[in-house]
């Protein structure tokens, strides 16, 4: 009789040991395939699709997608997202020592209350910037009455697939077509209003749910980006009612974050309560 060989892949021992009875069903799925794509190949981090997590989780995206800013709130896991798809590994919380590899994984943000800033372009995560033609991108015209950079269509698809989870191709000709027609009707910062107030928003968590991530369902119709643009999310604040609210309400600051890429009237950064 021949002798059985198993495979199997090592995973750290505290996700057994303490985490599993502490996290959601999704999110303890979802770090075993991390795991699975990290230990089980000797690496550090992997790149890892939203249709890989659903394909061997069995869960829908808006599960995967809320179980993984969980994690990320969290601070078990560190995702970078330079990469296409997005790059995750385990934080040190998990693995004790564990460095990570690229400057662009986002970690929490832990210093104390400060007057923010608003952020440097170069900031924005970079999208594909291939293109079929042999021309420079940006040389090319792209109407005849103004100029739009590549930079403010990468900054409107990168802001889309950070809130979205990688649900836009930067590279599909139709994307980029609406895109830069939404961009020539609407100023980029309209646009990333707009899109914070759709993922916000409980219309397209409970009644349009199938809309809220679909890119066409957005770029191709400026009525829906104006409606987006005019929702008003309630857990935004200005730097000063955040303040009002950690003195005054004994709020904890660890409930809010500092949004980089959404600004007040002022210019200074709004705050989400989490």
């Amino acid at each position: 009789m021949s002798e059985t060989t198993y495979t199997y892949t090592q995973m750290p021992n505290k996700i057994f040991d303490e985490l599993q009875a502490e996290i959601g069903d999704s999110e303890l799925s979802l770090l075993m395939i991390i795991g699975r794509k990290t230990c089980g190949f000797h690496k550090s981090k992997d790149r890892i699709a939203l249709s890989t997590f659903e394909k061997f989780t069995g869960k829908a995206r808006d599960t995967v997608i809320r179980a993984l800013k969980d994690l990320e709130a969290k601070r078990l896991i560190l995702r970078d997202r330079s990469t296409s798809p997005h790059s995750y590994q385990f934080s040190e919380l998990i693995l004790p020592g564990m460095t990570v590899e690229n400057s662009d994984v986002q970690k929490p943000n832990q210093s104390r209350i400060i007057e923010p800033s608003k952020v440097d372009p170069s900031d924005y995560l970079p999208v594909g910037s291939s293109n079929p033609q042999k021309k420079p991108f940006k040389q090319r015209e792209r109407n005849t009455t103004s100029t739009i950079s590549f930079e403010d269509y990468r900054k409107v698809c990168s802001y889309w697939n950070k809130t979205f989870g990688d649900t836009l191709d930067p590279e599909d000709p139709n994307i980029k077509r609406f895109v830069y027609a939404a961009i020539k009707e609407f100023s980029v910062d309209q646009l990333l209003k707009a899109m914070l107030n759709r993922s916000r928003d409980d219309f397209y968590k409970t009644k349009a749910h199938y809309l809220r991530e679909n890119p066409k369902s957005f770029f191709e119709h400026h009525k829906t980006i104006r409606n987006d643009l005019s929702r008003k999310p309630d857990n935004l604040f200005t730097y000063e009612q955040m303040v009002h609210k950690v003195t005054t309400e004994g709020v904890s600051m660890d409930n809010f974050r500092r949004l980089e890429d959404q600004f007040d009237s002022q210019g200074k950064s709004l705050w989400e309560k989490v």
